[in-house]
């Protein structure tokens, strides 16, 4: 694991437990997230969202809500790298259990399509 990993986990977590995040402490860590991939650079983009937006979460219940949602859910990406998704598995969301991967909906879909043939020869 490298260490913007490691530290990224550490401050969603902190995030997702109500602790500060700062953007001084993100740009201290890693100073270039341009450098990061893309799924470590989403979860700092939204870390630095979250370091910016403590004083509109305070006064607005949706929107302390929608971030939480966006902490949440860079956090269980990361997780899922660490656990050993691809990159390309957590991008298509096989790594949660409410995203229905992308296997599935050809096999979905393959089974319509057979079906639908079969009903179309009965008649």
């Amino acid at each position: 694991m490298s260490d913007a990993r490691t530290f990224l986990l550490d401050a969603l977590q902190r995030a997702s437990l109500g602790i500060q995040v700062t953007n001084e402490e993100l740009l201290g860590t890693i100073p270039d997230p341009s450098s990061l991939d893309k799924i470590e650079k989403q979860a700092w983009r939204k870390l630095s969202h979250w370091a910016d937006d403590g004083d509109i979460r305070a006064r607005d219940p949706a929107y302390r809500d929608m971030q939480e949602k966006q902490i949440a859910a860079a956090l269980a990406d990361l997780q899922a790298l660490e656990a050993g998704y691809s990159p390309q598995e957590v991008g298509w969301g096989e790594h949660t259990a409410s995203h229905i991967s992308y296997r599935g909906r050809l096999l979905f879909l393959a089974a319509a399509a057979l079906a639908i043939y079969l009903v179309s020869r009965l008649f």
